[in-house]
């Protein structure tokens, strides 16, 4: 009968030591937030996508051939300010309406800029211009 080891039996209110075996990978640190670190406030960022003009679906296929047309040109609309627009074409999946869809974005000075192709094929594309009428 073989003896056992004291160090490995239970006794009342003492928890049997931990083995250590070769399956047992090493444990890492913990992954994630510090202790202690608080949880900061966001700020909640409202988008709309593009709606069709015939069905108002918001369905869309992909765009087609990339960027259709692209200026640099600073204005405002609806109290926000852009300075580049984008147009790309799509399709509206559930009635099948072709879409030309206009993106006012906003670049801060300095952001590195990558041309469309329309602009790659040396073509002037800005224009003058104040306000949005939408």
């Amino acid at each position: 009968m073989a003896r056992k080891n004291p160090a490995l039996e239970k006794s009342p209110g003492i928890a049997a030591p931990l083995r250590e075996t070769a399956a047992d990978p090493p444990r890492e640190a913990h992954a994630g937030r510090p202790l202690g670190a608080k949880t900061l406030a966001r700020e909640l960022v409202t988008s709309l996508p593009p709606a069709c003009t015939h069905c108002g679906s918001t369905r869309r296929e992909p765009y087609k051939d990339g960027v259709v047309q692209e200026e640099r040109y600073e204005g405002q609309i609806h109290g926000r300010r852009y300075n580049r627009i984008v147009w790309r074409r799509t399709r509206c999946v559930d009635c099948g309406q072709s879409l030309t869809v206009r993106e006012y974005r906003y670049e801060p000075p300095g952001t590195p800029h990558t041309p469309c192709a329309v602009a790659a094929k040396g073509e002037e594309t800005h224009h003058g211009g104040t306000e949005d009428t939408e």
